[in-house]
């Protein structure tokens, strides 16, 4: 359902205007309920700066100055000279609202001139009002109104409501009933009149949950290994190694002993030998001994490495093993 919103010009009466001054009295800026020396000083910097940029024609400059300055010190000539800003800047209801507090102020210190003056600027510009009236289509006690985030009091609601011309936010909520919306407000005098819709709790939006893909893990078949790692072939060639070597030696004292003892015969008779001959018998079989053992090492140990390198476990052989997945099936091996 859209607001309604509808424009008219017509008078209003004295006690409209009292209670919409009291559902508008966050129009006047807020103050401190303390000063110290130094927010005095600045008050008075900033107060002496706006009626510069006033006297100037920096209007938006000046308002910022003085409003600043009231939040500081709420001094009854800083409110009336920030209401006649507010009064050229075009804000007709906050400057009739500021002009309304500085002549209260005014008659509570007997100021009688500034009250006067006050008070007739007042009257002069309630005249040029413009003014909103909000209405709910479906009355609810709990409603809680705003507009551009000041509050409005219930009370209030059925009332014509000073405004500023321009664009305003309107916010009503309900528990965690809301509705917004914006109004457009003319320059006065002209009066509005907004009615509120039935308020709506937002619809809850649950984010969209996908769906989780899972590929199945497949895990390659690792090589079979040999019951004795790399230690079995190193000690198989070594082995054999040694043989080779062994069966050398043997070969190499076993020719030597054949040449020496041939040498050791020429040099003896019988049993009788020169002392080179009997020299030539010890190297003789010196060299016998030394083959014996080289052969003898050579051949276990050729005979140790063969019988290893016959007992090795053969290589692994190929192996595979199937798999399936949501939308592929077949076979992982190693070859």
């Amino acid at each position: 359902m859209q607001p309604t919103l509808r424009t008219r010009r017509r008078r209003v009466g004295p006690r409209c205007a009292q209670l919409a001054l009291v559902a508008f009295a966050g129009l006047a800026p807020r103050i401190a309920h303390a000063q110290s020396a130094s927010d005095k000083a600045l008050a008075e910097t900033l107060f002496r700066e706006g009626r510069t940029l006033m006297g100037a024609g920096q209007i938006d400059e000046a308002c910022a100055k003085l409003e600043g300055s009231y939040r500081l010190e709420p001094k009854t000539g800083t409110l009336t000279n920030l209401a006649a800003c507010h009064d050229m800047q075009g804000k007709s209801a906050s400057a009739w609202a500021e002009f309304t507090e500085a002549a209260a102020q005014a008659a509570h210190a007997h100021r009688t001139s500034i009250e006067q003056l006050a008070r007739g600027r007042a009257t002069d510009l309630e005249t040029k009002l413009s003014r909103l009236t909000l209405r709910l289509s479906h009355p609810d006690p709990n409603v809680a109104i705003t507009i551009d985030g000041r509050r409005i009091i219930n009370e209030a609601i059925g009332t014509p409501l000073p405004l500023d011309p321009g664009n305003h936010k309107v916010v009503a909520t309900s528990g965690e009933a809301v509705w917004s919306g914006e109004v457009t407000i003319v320059e006065g005098p002209a009066s509005a009149e907004l009615v509120i819709p039935e308020l709506q709790v937002p619809a809850k939006v649950t984010p969209a949950i996908e769906p989780l893909h899972v590929e199945p893990k497949i895990e390659k078949p690792s090589p079979a290994k040999s019951s004795g790692g790399t230690i079995r072939p190193m000690a198989t060639y070594g082995a054999l190694a040694v043989g080779v070597v062994g069966i050398g030696v043997g070969t190499v004292f076993g020719l030597e002993t054949l040449s020496t003892k041939s040498d050791a015969d020429a040099l003896c008779h019988g049993s009788v030998c020169t002392q080179h001959g009997y020299d030539l018998q010890e190297d003789a079989r010196s060299s016998a001994t030394l083959s014996t053992i080289g052969f003898g090492v050579g051949l276990v140990a050729a005979g140790v490495g063969v019988y290893l390198l016959v007992t090795s476990p053969k290589a692994a052989s190929p192996s595979t093993a199937a798999y399936v997945g949501p939308n592929r099936w077949g076979f992982a091996g190693q070859f």
